[in-house]
């Protein structure tokens, strides 16, 4: 699975998908199809654009993904039939997790070139939505984000061998 920047649960086919991110030979393309009950992969095949990560929303029916930097977002059908793509602000934040459901795609980013950690929001047409920042030490890496109900879980990297999860409450204003 070789990097294995993100996964996420399809429902519709009962399986785990994970991004592969970068495989040794170079890939971006990459992706594997896991049996959640025995964590088996059940197939590996690459798309025909890079990601970084990919994820799945049930209530949409669609995957979505973002290339290298996240300054291109695409976006995928059920069955990971290419849709369409739209440019976006280049984040000068670094590129880690992303989860989405039928309100919009979350892409989780870690900080750099002095640019804090943050979640940046989009809607399905690719319209930045909104930036949230993120306030977690500095020796934290915003790796991978969740949603259950009201509630955004962050996993961090501490650098130390740990994860950290990070809950988050979003309130209406």
């Amino acid at each position: 699975l070789d990097h294995a920047n993100n996964i996420t649960f399809n429902p519709h086919i009962g399986q785990l998908v994970v991004s592969h991110c970068h495989s040794p030979d170079g890939h971006y393309y990459r992706y594997s199809f896991v049996d959640p009950e025995t964590l088996t992969i059940t197939k590996t095949a690459d798309k025909e654009q890079p990601f970084f990560s990919m994820a799945y929303s049930p209530e949409k029916k669609q995957y979505a993904s973002a290339r290298w930097d996240g300054e291109t977002l695409d976006f995928w059908d059920q069955d990971m039939n290419h849709l369409k793509t739209v440019d976006v602000e280049w984040p000068p934040t670094l590129s880690q997790g992303v989860f989405c459901d039928a309100q919009g795609v979350y892409f989780v980013r870690s900080s750099q070139f002095g640019y804090p950690p943050e979640i940046r929001i989009y809607d399905w047409n690719g319209n930045l939505t909104r930036t949230v920042r993120l306030l977690v030490p500095s020796n934290m890496e915003p790796e991978s984000i969740s949603i259950v109900g009201d509630t955004a879980y962050v996993v961090a990297d501490d650098w130390q061998g740990n994860a950290v999860i990070y809950s988050l409450c979003f309130e209406e204003n």
